[in-house]
């Protein structure tokens, strides 16, 4: 199991950006033997669009792959597209990075999270990640064994001396390549997994209760999840919604993961009405 970077300028560069579309489009229309140059309107959505000049960048490149008008919004609104299309509610999605948007009865929207991997991102991939090498040191700290130390240390390929100075080495490590590993460790009952899993499911329920409170969504109210954190781990979708069910009575999980991909699609319908 991978997390993929995708295609957020912020985060890979421009040059991988572009090769990601790139591979992304090919596959795409080879797989629905569709003519890139027959293709009336594209939809993506990807991360890290609020930076300056990243939208018209990323039209850039998608205008070298496929013809047609082109629309680039945010993963999140293609996320939320899927699970709600015009009703009310609101999504959690966590993969690489994090994000909770809502949308209300009277249209309005809100957001929590999302600034970044570096000061926000909770519940993520990298959150995790990072988190489980500081817990990991906080174990060693108290003379405490964890599974997730062999586990870092292979992953990352230094010794236990060196482990600090590569957690704080610039550029950082990519820390959600260990997300995988936690939820080994944590299958095989590692008590610091465990809790690193646990704060994670707490920190995004947390978030979902910031955008449930600012929208006022007082009565019952929908709260779909998507992304490769909750797609791999039962575990974490089911103590998410129990966070989520104390801090928020009313709220109701959808059982089902939502598809963006299906957002994609149906905003690039909408367009073309």
């Amino acid at each position: 199991m991978t997390l993929h970077p995708g295609c957020n300028i912020v985060r890979v560069g421009a040059e991988a950006a572009r090769l990601g579309l790139q591979v992304a489009i090919q596959q795409t229309c080879e797989n629905a033997r569709i003519p890139r140059n027959q293709i009336a309107h594209t939809c993506i959505g990807c991360a890290g669009i609020s930076a300056s000049k990243v939208t018209s960048t990323l039209k850039q490149f998608i205008s070298e792959e496929v013809s047609g008008s082109i629309e680039v919004v945010g993963d999140h609104h293609i996320a939320f597209e899927a699970a709600f299309g015009d009703e009310p509610g609101v999504l959690v999605e966590v993969g690489t990075g994090s994000i909770v948007f809502g949308r209300n009865a009277k249209g309005q929207s809100a957001r929590a999270g999302g600034h970044g991997f570096a000061i926000s991102d909770e519940g993520s991939g990298y959150w995790i990640g990072r988190m489980a090498v500081s817990l990991t040191l906080r174990a060693l700290d108290c003379g405490h064994k964890t599974l997730l130390l062999p586990l870092i240390l292979q992953e990352w390929q230094v010794p236990q001396k060196d482990l600090v100075k590569a957690a704080n080495s610039c550029p950082a490590p990519d820390c959600a390549r260990l997300y995988p590993l936690v939820l080994e460790a944590e299958r095989d009952g590692d008590e610091v997994a465990s809790l690193v899993l646990r704060r994670a499911s707490v920190e995004l329920a947390q978030l979902a209760q910031v955008v449930l409170g600012r929208l006022s969504m007082t009565g019952s109210a929908r709260v779909a999840m998507a992304g490769g954190v909750f797609e791999n781990s039962e575990h974490i979708r089911m103590q998410f919604a129990d966070a989520l069910g104390i801090l928020w009575p009313s709220a109701e999980v959808l059982p089902t993961l939502t598809d963006p991909l299906l957002g994609a699609l149906s905003l690039a319908r909408k367009r073309q009405q």
